[in-house]
């Protein structure tokens, strides 16, 4: 439905998948050039210029640049184009519903790329464009913060200029994304033991025991543990399923951890968690890394967090000779490459002790007879 507005330009009165209802000006009293600008909308639609659909829904362009970009001699590259002088943060905040399969990755994105807009900002007034003009390299080594958080950063800007230009080749992204520097990382697989873990266990409350048990016997990062209700137990496999950065999977227990795993799933310690707010997790994270720290500091311990206890568990499998491959299924890594850093510290030791017996200083290890 279209019609004229109160000051004789004609309106829009749109609904377009995906975009919603544009009802906007015009900007024209002319029925033709109306209907040439309607066309135009219709066009963008067709050629699947959604970003730019968006961006005039939401004010971020205008149909006056609309117009000009069209008038280029490739239309749908002057959209494109059109797509790099949008401002920056509201170009963002359309992107992040499209920019990852799971929730925890899209919540990863917005926080990188709110810490980047606070960081820098000057980019909160920015076009997308301008992002070719940060100096990346200063930047980088001016970050606060790790390697690896700094990495977060360039895979988030690298993402959402894949998502709001649509094309992972687009000329803009392959540049800005060249200039950022990647910094190397150290991966953090703390070599733990254990009998410390079962030692920190023992110093909790009783009721919250099953809850670290089940996490070090699942390898379940601390949102995917949180996030598991009674629906996730399968008692017929004994299995718990799980929705979380690796995507949905299951994990295996036997019969004895699926039982610690009954009490320990749903977390009681959601009890605590206000009825009005069954999704906010922080509550329960906060209880939980406060029990194991307390628990650490009593029997004399420090460092550890709560997302070693994932390590724990691949570091302990590799320790008892469990293959890569059964590891990685368990812990859910898409690259056997992050299975094969829990067998560094068994390597090690074993390079260690095959030293010290040949300098005389440790015996061999009898091997156990067959059978």
């Amino acid at each position: 439905r279209t019609g004229k507005g109160s000051i004789g330009a004609y309106q829009f009165d749109r609904r377009f998948p995906g975009v919603g209802r544009i009802k906007k000006s015009s900007g024209t009293t002319s029925l033709s050039e109306f209907r040439r600008r309607d066309a135009l909308l219709t066009k963008l639609f067709e050629t699947s210029a959604l970003d730019v659909l968006r961006a005039f829904h939401e004010g971020q362009i205008t149909i006056e640049e609309i117009v000009e970009a069209d008038r280029g001699n490739n239309p749908v590259l002057s959209m494109q184009r059109l797509a790099t002088t949008q401002r920056l943060v509201p170009a963002i905040e359309s992107a992040l519903p499209r920019m990852g399969t799971s929730k925890e990755t899209r919540s990863r994105y917005q926080r990188s790329l709110a810490k980047l807009v606070k960081l820098v900002p000057s980019l909160a007034v920015k076009r997308v464009a301008d992002l070719l003009a940060v100096d990346w390299l200063s930047l980088a080594d001016a970050w606060p913060d790790s390697a690896a958080d700094w990495n977060h950063i360039r895979r988030a800007v690298s993402r959402f200029l894949t998502v709001h230009l649509g094309d992972k080749y687009h000329p803009l992204r392959r540049q800005i994304v060249s200039r950022i520097p990647e910094k190397k990382e150290h991966a953090r697989a703390p070599d733990q033991s254990v009998e410390l873990f079962l030692r920190i266990v023992g110093a909790m409350p009783a009721p919250a025991r099953p809850c670290f048990m089940t996490m070090a016997l699942t390898g379940m990062r601390v949102s995917e543990y949180i996030d598991a209700d009674a629906t996730a137990l399968r008692h017929e496999t004994q299995s718990v399923a799980i929705k979380g950065k690796s995507g949905a999977g299951v994990v295996y227990l036997t019969p004895e951890g699926f039982a610690l795993a009954k009490a320990a799933i749903p977390c009681p310690l959601a009890r605590a968690v206000p009825a009005d707010t069954p999704t906010n997790k922080k509550p329960r994270y906060r209880a939980m890394r406060r029990l194991f720290m307390d628990a650490q500091k009593a029997v004399g311990a420090s460092g550890l967090r709560l997302h070693d206890l994932r390590h724990l568990f691949g570091q302990t499998a590799a320790d008892a000779g469990v293959s890569t491959a059964e590891t990685q299924a368990q812990l859910r890594h898409t690259d056997p490459r992050m299975t094969r850093r829990y067998e560094m510290p068994a390597h090690a030791r074993k390079a260690a002790h095959a030293v010290a017996v040949e300098l005389g200083i440790s015996k061999p290890v009898k091997k156990k007879r067959a059978g």
